[in-house]
């Protein structure tokens, strides 16, 4: 599964920047400058997006979506791609059966 992959990875990644760092400085710094704001609103927008286009086939699947969409909105795409992979495991668990 191509999305397990993803978020295995980005999760690695993510958590090995955010140990190195400090989460008030990304905060400081995404609203540095207008630039930065662009940046951080479209980066809302397409989670968004990806979210109420998963949001429909996840409850036919019976996966819940209120904790990732929390997760998603706390921690972006590693939320994202969990949900992601976890419709896709219901997804060949159905077909599989």
């Amino acid at each position: 599964m191509i999305s397990a992959a993803a978020w295995v990875m980005f999760t690695a990644y993510t958590t090995i920047v955010v140990l190195r760092g400090d989460v008030l400085s990304l905060a400081k710094l995404t609203f540095s400058n207008a630039f930065s704001v662009q940046v951080f609103f479209d980066l809302v927008v397409a989670a968004t997006v990806a979210l109420v286009y998963v949001s429909p086939k996840a409850k036919a699947l019976g996966v819940p979506r209120i904790p990732y969409i929390i997760a998603t909105a706390l921690v972006g795409s590693v939320g994202l791609l969990a949900y992601i992979t976890h419709v896709e495991w219901a997804q060949s668990k159905t077909r599989a059966a």
